[in-house]
């Protein structure tokens, strides 16, 4: 695959890989607002102008703003499958987050540009429990890999959720 195929491919899937959020009281739509940061390792099943395909595994952490709201220093773990053809993109991925206290959200998450997205919550645990709503991402920066085959950047998610309780 060329560097700048593969280097665009993780610039949308970093950020997509690092996308939710929640804060304030349950029962009411709330608004979020976080900065996710994080690394990924990147697999390439099939690389070629036609149709390229990567599987990418990412892990971090959240941090809310203004800090200390809910959902702040939360962790994440993320599994998304890209696939590329031409300048056609079309992916879907699904995210763990779990609070400080242990309880977790999974949300589906859609690339929308090689730099932002989609987001949806899906099911929740504990005070998560009946969550709903969802919003967007964007990439905010990312660095120069460190290793073969990963990637490590930050992205801003921004939307609402409630609790249903």
């Amino acid at each position: 695959m060329k560097r700048s195929n593969f280097t665009t491919a993780i610039s949308a899937l970093v950020p997509f890989a690092i996308s939710l959020a929640a804060s304030g009281a349950a029962g009411a739509a709330q608004s979020y607002d976080l900065t996710n940061c994080g690394s990924a390792t990147v697999t390439v099943i099939s690389a070629s102008k036609a149709l390229t395909v990567l599987n990418i595994d990412s892990k971090g952490i959240a941090r809310s703003t203004p800090a200390k709201q809910v959902f702040d220093n939360s962790t994440y773990h993320c599994g998304v499958t890209l696939r590329i053809a031409g300048a056609e993109r079309s992916g879907t991925g699904y995210c763990k987050f779990m609070d400080t206290n242990g309880d977790y959200i999974v949300g589906e998450m859609t690339p929308l540009t090689p730099t932002g997205g989609a987001w949806k919550f899906l099911v929740g645990t504990g005070k998560w429990k009946g969550m709903t709503g969802g919003g967007k991402y964007v990439r905010l920066t990312r660095g120069k890999p460190i290793a073969p085959g990963t990637s490590q950047g930050c992205s801003r998610a921004t939307g609402t959720y409630e609790v249903k309780k």
